[in-house]
């Protein structure tokens, strides 16, 4: 793991910054963690699994997922499916520089060349697999005087499209213009669609009728609509606003009407395999947290409000995850506990000095 990393003033008021924060808060935050994750490295190409970086963040994996498509449409990052690797092309100019010079002498040796050459091959080389390998290649070979590698010389570049995620979701889409175009699919198969699309975000924020799940807040239906597109992959999805879940999520969204409570209570399930379902018991073999679930009392406590405190947070990850700010808290906040913290320390202090 790095020592530390390198974010220029810039990020938070260049054009890519703005381009990001225009996104919305999520964007902001895991693509700075991209810059500084301890999974990280100099040229900005790296292996980083969606599992790691929806836990660091907090975010859920259907907004990783579409976050990191954004990226990629931005040309900001780019993210391997099949490798799990991330890929930062600007990353490496503010990690190590605009370029690296070597050295030659007669002989043609890179002797008194810059040693961070040969730890960018290094790095490269270990990520060779991953295909934006060549990608990386074909933009610094040059700029850090690296030296012939066949091994991604003969490869295509790829980043000339979005990333996998992306492409992965233009292609439904294209699919799903398509089908309407032709009239293709059964009744059944339509009336489900439609069914689906009533409560399911079609986008970020929104529901499927074109109402702002953010807007409409709180009602059931927007509560719905930020479980569906919140809630990890594992957690089965609404496809129908029952009266009897109509009357839960009211129930709830009374004791409860903040937002922000409901959508930090959906994404700490990412910090529980009990409920995901990824670390069944004895009593529960198949099950896995459901909006039905969430939404329901037991003994008098809300199950979503047992899950915002952390009561099914994982036992490994519970000490070190309380200790870190929530999604919530502002740096305003932040700095206001530490202010007070000093406060009472130097209070303490002049106490002693005086006695």
């Amino acid at each position: 793991m790095r020592g530390y990393a390198k974010v220029a003033p810039r990020f938070w008021s260049g054009d890519t910054g703005r381009s990001l924060r225009a996104q919305g808060r999520d964007s902001l935050l895991v693509a700075l963690y991209l810059l500084t994750s301890p999974s990280s490295n100099m040229i900005g190409l790296y292996y980083l699994p969606l599992a790691t970086l929806c836990h660091e963040t907090t975010v859920s994996l259907p907004v990783a997922r579409r976050v990191l498509a954004g990226f990629g449409r931005l040309g900001f990052a780019f993210y391997d499916d099949d490798t799990e690797h991330v890929w930062v092309p600007e990353m490496p100019r503010f990690q190590i520089g605009e370029e690296l010079k070597a050295q030659g002498d007669g002989d043609g040796k890179t002797k008194g060349a810059d040693k961070r050459i040969a730890g960018v091959e290094r790095e490269l080389m270990a990520v060779k697999s991953c295909r934006f390998a060549r990608d990386f290649y074909a933009k610094y070979r040059d700029r850090f005087s690296l030296p012939s590698l066949p091994e991604l010389e003969n490869l295509p570049c790829s980043t000339e499209a979005p990333s996998e995620v992306a492409r992965s979701q233009e292609q439904e889409q294209r699919a799903e213009s398509k089908e309407h175009e032709q009239g293709a699919g059964s009744t059944e198969q339509e009336q489900e669609r439609a069914h689906a699309r009533a409560v399911v975000p079609a986008s970020p924020g929104t529901s499927g009728n074109g109402i702002s799940a953010k807007g409409d807040w709180p009602s059931p239906t927007a509560l719905v609509a930020l479980w569906n597109e919140e809630a990890p992959s594992e957690c089965p999805r609404v496809r129908d606003l029952s009266d009897g879940r109509r009357k839960a999520a009211t129930t709830a969204l009374k004791q409860y009407p903040d937002r922000e409570h409901w959508r930090t209570a959906i994404g700490r399930i990412c910090r529980s395999e009990f409920l995901r379902g990824l670390r069944p018991s004895a009593e529960h073999r198949n099950w896995k947290a459901s909006f039905d679930w969430f939404v329901a009392d037991r003994d008098g406590t809300a199950n979503s409000l047992r899950v915002f405190e952390g009561a099914y947070d994982d036992p490994t990850r519970r000490t070190t995850a309380d200790r870190r700010p929530t999604r919530t808290a502002t740096n305003a906040d932040a700095i206001a506990e530490a202010a007070a913290r000093l406060h009472a320390q130097t209070a303490v202090i002049d106490a002693e000095v005086a006695e």
